[in-house]
């Protein structure tokens, strides 16, 4: 009994722990990272994607209108080819399995565990949330569990700058100074982007 308390109260303190590891950093880091490139570079809309034929010359516009034409067609054929395909090798499945067992005599197996489907394969869900928010939910966590760490404060530093908050930012390199004495490139480089735009000539 004492050993199974003390491998509870263990995975308890790891549980109350596990944001400050190290690993849990680095993946907090690149999500943060690819949040601000979602911010920065954002995905275009299908809207945004088509072009705009009032500005075209006619012949312009028309040949654009066909190739739009041509590419949705093709993207159509491509849709029924791969739902055509999945129909066939699910027939030839079963065409296979009733020739093995032509009068049906052996047991049928036990249904099997219905597979989880995702339902956000390609991520556009993640992509209608507001990367700033995201990020700064993510920051706000290493913050508390990680401030002794450069990277937390340059991460720090880069959402407050896109949030406008430059005395958050200022505080991200304050304590990012603090704590860097190496001279590091990344925490420099934003000492001086943070300089160039709040230092006022001075």
């Amino acid at each position: 009994r004492k050993m199974t308390l003390r491998a509870y109260v263990s995975i308890l303190r790891m549980n109350d722990s596990i944001q400050s590891h190290k690993f849990y950093g680095k993946a907090a880091e690149g999500a943060i990272k690819c949040y601000i490139a979602l911010y920065d570079n954002p995905p275009q809309s299908a809207a945004d994607e088509e072009p705009d034929y009032a500005n075209m010359s006619p012949a312009v516009r028309k040949r654009e209108k066909a190739k739009a034409r041509k590419a949705a067609k093709k993207k159509a054929e491509e849709e029924e080819a791969k739902k055509k395909g999945e129909e066939e090798e699910a027939k030839a499945k079963a065409a296979a399995e009733a020739a093995e067992d032509p009068e049906g005599k052996k047991k049928k197996k036990a249904p099997e565990k219905p597979v989880p489907v995702d339902e956000d394969p390609n991520g556009d869900k993640l992509l209608q949330a507001d990367p700033l928010v995201e990020a700064e939910r993510l920051v706000k966590t290493l913050v508390k569990f990680a401030p002794g760490s450069l990277s937390t404060q340059v991460a720090a530093y880069d959402v407050a700058l896109r949030r406008k908050k430059p005395l958050k930012a200022l505080q991200a390199l304050v304590r990012g100074a603090r704590i860097d004495q190496s001279g590091d490139a990344e925490l420099f480089s934003r000492i001086v982007d943070f300089a160039s735009r709040y230092g006022g000539g001075a």
